[in-house]
């Protein structure tokens, strides 16, 4: 992901080093570091990630209160302590899919987690 943001023009290379030596000896994810580092905004990261995978931005607006109208099948499927720790939050459910807003969607593990707990929902 460091390689990605240097070669979107979000860091420099100079700071591509700084945060891999803040990563080896921090646990907070590496979209937290740049953003604590003063490095890049939340925006900004979230508009690269939108590049990096072919996703939409998802503005906070958008959820509005769909998020609570989702089946009870859904949210007893997922493990709320997962979706926390992997900052994933589900906000569409229909007859086929799960839709979630991911803060890091390179958490290809995470993403695979909650397609195989939903998948026979």
């Amino acid at each position: 992901m460091l390689h990605a943001l240097n070669t979107l023009a979000l860091i420099e290379e100079s700071d591509t080093r700084h945060i891999a030596s803040v990563l080896e000896h921090n646990a907070d994810p590496l979209d937290q570091i740049v953003c604590k580092l003063g490095l890049v905004t939340e925006e900004k990261l979230a508009h690269a990630y939108s590049t990096l995978f072919s996703i939409s931005v998802l503005d906070d607006c958008a959820i509005g209160d769909e998020a609570d109208k989702l089946p009870e099948k859904v949210t007893n499927a997922l493990n709320q302590e997962f979706l926390y720790s992997n900052r994933i939050v589900p906000i569409i459910s229909t007859a086929t899919a799960v839709t979630i807003a991911i803060v890091d969607p390179s958490m290809i593990s995470a993403i695979q987690g909650v397609r195989f707990v939903t998948r026979p929902l």
